[in-house]
């Protein structure tokens, strides 16, 4: 008898709206969390709408760097994430804002 586990996990997304990179070990990173799925393309832009972070499938933390690895300023930062289910042909796109606070 051969047993093969065929369960597919249940499609959630999980994106904060608020972190702390201050460095107290707590809350350091922004961490998207995806179950049955998976991130096909994701950035954060600035208010000026310069990329400041580009997300991976094997990489969905930001900690609150930019490109350059600066740390930004306090304040509010756009999302945009496509994120594809297991099994579907078509990707959700997530989009909102996140709060670095130090």
């Amino acid at each position: 008898i051969f047993y093969d586990d065929c369960t597919v996990e249940d499609y959630n997304v999980f994106i904060p709206n608020v972190f702390t990179p201050n460095g107290d070990q707590f809350n350091n990173v922004f961490e998207i969390s995806i179950t049955g799925g998976m991130l096909e393309r994701g950035f954060i832009v600035n208010r000026w709408g310069n990329v400041i972070h580009d997300f991976h499938p094997d990489d969905l933390v930001w900690d609150g760097t930019d490109q350059k690895g600066v740390m930004v300023q306090d304040g509010v930062y756009t999302y945009v994430v496509n994120i594809r289910a297991a099994g579907s042909a078509t990707s959700d796109q997530y989009h909102g804002f996140v709060t670095v606070i130090r």
